[in-house]
């Protein structure tokens, strides 16, 4: 049996009769799909803002060809290439040039090498030394001699030496006064023998400078010994070893 479910009056009959018709929204959402549709790319993009347009004063741009990029890349590679070596060679260059000599102090021309050895006892300690060149022209001398003694009846009791340097071509005679612990430390003796030269306290290893107009004398103490004798402590010598090297320094090349 077929069943028809209708509705009872007209007006509820005319509403299922009758189509729906879309409300005014649905028509303006309609419409601007159609417009969308069918409107053309260029009513969104105008011809004024297409890239290239004449009115923007920019030429078109034109694609570059796969051969024209591959013959850019070879170019530059080669010009890189070509800088690479350059380089290259001139650190190689670099490298193997010898770097100059550093000015150096030419050695000194030794004229003499001399020692002096002095024992308790040896009054007439005074060693000189002639300083001649190799061709035998005298320049100068050197030495070494007593230059203090405390009093006594017996022996000479020695605290002090005298070392000097005499230059034929300078007018002075560059002179140390070696001084025993005792005569350098007290203050009498000490003012005493600086008036003969600047003093030095004597003192095993201790080495003594004295230069001239055209020489230089290096005195080197290699030993020194005290007497014990209980009355000046480290005052009087027993024994004095001393080197005295004479050169002529050369002018700096």
């Amino acid at each position: 049996p077929v069943i028809s479910i209708r509705p009872a009056d007209d007006e509820t009959s005319r509403l299922w009769d009758e189509p729906d018709e879309p409300d005014a929204e649905d028509d303006w959402e309609y419409a601007e799909d159609e417009v969308f549709d069918e409107a053309d790319e260029s009513a969104f993009i105008g011809d004024d803002l297409a890239p290239g347009s004449a009115e923007d004063g920019i030429a078109p741009i034109q694609a570059r060809e796969p051969e024209d990029q591959i013959e850019s890349l070879e170019d530059e590679q080669a010009i890189l290439d070509i800088v690479s070596r350059t380089l290259a060679a001139r650190q190689a260059a670099t490298e193997e040039r010898p770097a100059p000599p550093p000015r150096q102090e030419a050695d000194a021309e030794v004229l003499g090498a001399f020692e002096a050895e002095y024992h308790f006892g040896d009054d007439d300690f005074d060693c000189a030394f002639t300083i001649e060149t190799p061709d035998g022209e005298f320049l100068g001398e050197c030495g070494i001699g007593i230059s203090d003694i405390l009093a006594a009846d017996d022996a000479q009791r020695v605290t002090a030496f005298e070392v000097w340097l005499f230059d034929k071509s300078d007018v002075r005679t560059e002179t140390r006064v070696l001084a025993s612990e005792f005569a350098f430390n007290d203050e009498d003796t000490n003012a005493r023998l600086s008036a003969k030269g600047d003093l030095v306290p004597a003192e095993t290893g201790a080495v003594i400078l004295l230069e001239t107009l055209s020489l230089q004398l290096t005195a080197t103490i290699r030993r020194v010994e005290y007497l014990s004798d209980g009355q000046t402590p480290n005052g009087v010598f027993s024994f004095l070893n001393i080197d005295l090297v004479v050169e002529r320094p050369d002018a700096i090349t």
